[in-house]
């Protein structure tokens, strides 16, 4: 691969500039955020005024909490 990047000056550019080319070159994955962790999940809740809701609404308010407070870390 680098004798054909030679060909054209390409290996010597990105050398000289690496900073440049290497979000083409690598793959550089995104920090996991706390929005992108809540899209993933959507709780199945019981019916609105039930005991079980309100239990439900508690967890549901503790995940989140958690997820916040560990996109800080």
């Amino acid at each position: 691969m680098k004798d054909g990047l030679k060909t054209l000056g390409v290996l010597q550019a990105m050398q000289c500039h690496a900073d440049l080319f290497k979000s083409d070159m690598c793959n550089i994955p995104a920090p996991l955020t706390a929005n992108m962790m809540e899209s993933l999940f959507e709780p199945k809740m019981s019916v609105d005024g039930s005991s079980r809701r309100v239990v439900e609404n508690r967890v549901c308010t503790w995940w989140l909490d958690m997820l916040l407070d560990s996109e800080g870390l």
